[in-house]
């Protein structure tokens, strides 16, 4: 007898269970009512107590009317789905700025501005004539361009052929990563710089290049980059509404510790077991969708489909890439005396992104107070988590810190040596801090691996286990990685496998 067999009487029978509570599931939840799923046959169980998986808004304390978005928090201009989403919801869309020519570079010790370059101003770093004066982006394009010129829009379809077609040396191109892609046309300065100016170590880390070469190219068509007014998690707040209103279930803190399949159970269904404040919950369900992360996937306690070696090698085609977040919340911007008013500094230092929120041009009608971002991956997130064990040892995920304490204390200082202040700047009003790479998560988005064939993988996520109704739903296994579009796609095309109507 199994140990989950006790809980087998108590549980309920449902058509359709969606574990994971992201936006990916809520979407799934939404489209699938939509498509005439009975309400009643369908629930959707969270593993936390809120919604939104990776979208996390808060308000920090001492502003009212402004997001700190510890998740997500921007789209492009070019995605049609969560656009079109936000028009159904009647939630409004406004800017997001990430920089512009005054915007500033600290690095090696030295200051400058973004436009700078342009004006043909010496900068830090060893760079050949041919790199000079171009910006980290326009130096990918330029590696870019070497394997591609061409370099325009394609439609699903077009990328898969070219991917399949695309060599470099020889070497089929979903070979390559894209780090030695771009050593390969450019020197070892240039690539420091462009991983200093773009902010991101990952991004330019050896992920697979053709995969790479998709995400430059949407970003060359110069997309503009937007967000939501009343913070991103609006979005999957606006899906739960819905699914509710439709008479659907959602369970909170319902974490998945058992699955089995209809091979195991023998009788057509599947066996859920869920740990909840009040106690184990079995469910039997005719459909399931694991709408989750590879990382919160892996550690299902009991869960022998997904660890056969076909499946595990499905989810391992990918990789988590972590990210941290900080926010400190102002009563005055401090960056205003500095000529900037929205938009980013980037720089070498471990703090490696720094953003200001509250005096942008479009600012939310009756906001109060400003707020200072830091934004890093790997391997600065280290340095940063290593400093919030020491105000608090056993944290995990999102906390608020000490305004005093030693997070913020650095982020303070590295605020200062960055934008040149010549007085320490004054306490926060509040701080907060989001470590994406602890569990359930394993990372804040992910990156295809060397060598995989993803428009193959992508056809067989969606029910990876043949005559089996289970199917996954995450941006980790799509063309739009890290994009809050990449998982509504994979959505689309789960809700069209599951009720057999085309996906839009």
């Amino acid at each position: 007898m199994s140990g989950n067999d006790r809980f087998r009487s108590t549980g309920e029978t449902l058509d359709t269970a969606i574990v994971g509570a992201g936006v990916g599931g809520l979407y799934t939840a939404w489209r699938l009512l939509g498509c005439g799923q009975p309400p009643g046959g369908m629930a959707v169980f969270e593993a936390s107590a809120r919604v939104g998986g990776r979208l996390l808004s808060v308000t920090m304390p001492g502003t009212t009317g402004i997001a700190a978005e510890f998740g997500g928090m921007r789209f492009l201009s070019s995605h049609a789905l969560i656009t079109s989403l936000a028009a159904k919801f009647g939630l409004g869309i406004r800017e997001f700025t990430t920089g512009n020519s005054e915007s500033i570079f600290y690095s090696r010790g030295k200051q400058w501005r973004a436009g700078d370059i342009a004006k043909k101003q010496p900068l830090p770093y060893g760079l050949r004539p041919d790199e000079l004066y171009l910006d980290p982006f326009e130096l990918i394009v330029k590696a870019v361009r070497r394997v591609m010129p061409s370099m325009k829009h394609l439609s699903p379809d077009e990328w898969v052929k070219m991917k399949e077609s695309l060599t470099l040396d020889g070497f089929p191109l979903i070979d390559w990563g894209f780090s030695n892609l771009l050593g390969r046309f450019l020197s070892d300065e240039a690539l420091q710089f462009i991983e200093m100016g773009i902010g991101y170590s990952a991004v330019v880390s050896n992920w697979n290049a053709a995969d790479a070469l998709s995400l430059v190219i949407e970003y060359t068509g110069s997309p503009t980059e937007k967000t939501l007014v009343d913070g991103m998690q609006a979005l999957p707040n606006a899906l739960a509404a819905a699914v509710m209103r439709e008479g659907s279930t959602i369970h909170h803190q319902h974490r998945l510790v058992s699955l089995r399949t209809p091979a195991q159970t023998g009788d057509g269904l599947h066996e859920l077991v869920f740990t909840t404040p009040d106690g184990p919950r079995a469910v039997r369900a005719r459909r399931v969708v694991l709408a989750l992360p590879r990382r919160a996937m892996e550690i299902i306690d009991d869960c022998a489909v997904l660890k056969e070696p076909p499946i595990a090698a499905l989810l391992a085609t990918v990789t988590p890439r972590p990210l941290g977040k900080v926010f400190l919340a102002h009563e005055q911007p401090w960056w205003r005396s500095l000529g900037l008013t929205s938009g980013r500094a980037t720089t070498d230092l471990p703090i490696r992104q720094i953003y200001y929120f509250g005096t942008e041009p479009d600012r939310p009608a009756g906001a109060t107070g400003h707020l200072t971002m830091g934004y890093f991956d790997r391997p600065q997130l280290d340095y940063w988590a290593g400093l919030r064990r020491l105000e608090q040892p056993g944290a995990s995920g999102f906390t608020m810190l000490d305004p005093d304490g030693p997070v913020a204390t650095e982020v303070r200082r590295q605020i200062g040596v960055v934008h040149g202040l010549d007085q320490p700047m004054a306490a926060p009003l509040s701080v907060g801090f989001m470590n994406w790479e602890e569990d359930p998560y394993g990372g804040a988005w992910h990156t295809w691996n060397q060598g995989v064939k993803s428009w193959e993988i992508m056809k067989k996520i969606a029910s990876p286990v043949p005559g089996t109704a289970l199917h996954i739903v995450s941006e980790a296994w799509s063309t739009k990685q890290g994009w809050v579009e990449g998982a509504l796609e994979i959505a689309e095309a789960v809700v069209g496998t599951m009720t057999r109507i085309p996906a839009n």
